[in-house]
């Protein structure tokens, strides 16, 4: 108990030496691990007419958003075969395992969220599995022809005249070469009988024809005031996150305080026990001078 109290300054020393080199390990430690960002998105899921709503309509939803096909598209619109250098399978895995999802609540609420390095890389995630899953909602509806395009919702219309039209462009343009090659007028239907122009004419004027035919019913249905606003709508806008989110900073150097403080015994008994020889060693030598001046 006396030689803790002669050295209780040693104690105090160390204690503040501890949490001093306790918060630069921490800092350390958070200069070393990768930063880690996080994106939220939030949507709300909307049964279409074709679909059942079943009790396990949203956990199917849920599953579907990190379905493979879904994962697929993201990886796709993102190239991150060419960023991650994997191929589509390993990167769908990867994707599958920085995604997460989550219904609010007992709502109609979607939570899909991500956690991954790179400041704007979470965003742009989250974005494009938004995009991906309605895109899945809207083919789970089967194509779109000229035989059942009357009995279709107008969501899943308006998202075929999106894809509709690029592929009319594409079909004209395919017609203008033919008709280029053939020699006859680009701008107008050749009669010359080449099978080519023939099937490249029909298959045109069947495909303008149906976006034509789709395009009228969707006006008509907005001028009538039906519409919807989709089976996929957006509550809450993913955002880019300039501050990380891992590591935890405050929470890495108070730890690191923390142990550095309940450590600095460790430390403080040696110190003493170097103290404690060294004043056993002066000992033998103070008496020698004792002595020698009692004789005197």
């Amino acid at each position: 108990m006396s030689l803790i109290k002669r050295y209780g300054w040693v104690f105090l020393m160390m204690a503040a030496t501890g949490v001093v080199c306790g918060m630069m390990a921490a800092a350390a430690v958070c200069i070393v691990m990768p930063k880690k960002y996080e994106s939220e998105g939030i949507i709300e899921v909307r049964q279409m007419p074709h679909e059942k709503k079943t009790p396990g309509f949203f956990e199917a939803e849920l599953e579907r958003i990190l379905s493979p096909g879904c994962l697929e598209k993201v990886v796709e619109r993102l190239d991150l075969q060419r960023a991650l250098g994997m191929d589509k399978e390993a990167a769908s895995r990867f994707l599958k395992g920085i995604v997460t999802t989550r219904r609010v609540r007992d709502t109609e609420l979607i939570s899909i969220r991500v956690r991954c390095a790179g400041i704007g890389f979470p965003w742009a995630i989250v974005s494009a599995v938004i995009s991906a899953y309605r895109e899945c909602r809207m083919e789970s509806a089967g194509p779109v022809t000229a035989d059942n395009f009357e009995t279709k919702d107008i969501d899943v219309l308006l998202y075929f005249i999106t894809k509709q039209g690029p592929k009319v462009d594409g079909l004209w343009d395919q017609l203008v070469a033919v008709r280029a090659v053939a020699g006859g007028d680009v701008s107008e239907a050749d009669s010359s009988g080449d099978p080519k122009m023939i099937e490249a004419e029909r298959e045109f004027e069947i495909e303008e024809d149906l976006l034509n035919r789709v395009g009228k019913k969707v006006e008509m249905a907005r001028s009538g005031g039906t519409g919807s606003e989709g089976p996929v709508i957006i509550h809450q806008e993913p955002r880019v996150m300039t501050s990380p989110v891992s590591p935890d900073v405050p929470l890495i150097r108070a730890l690191g305080a923390v142990s550095g403080f309940l450590l600095s015994p460790l430390l403080a008994f040696p110190v003493i026990g170097l103290l404690n020889l060294r004043r056993s060693a002066k000992a033998p030598q103070r008496t020698l001078k004792c002595g020698r001046s009692n004789g005197l």
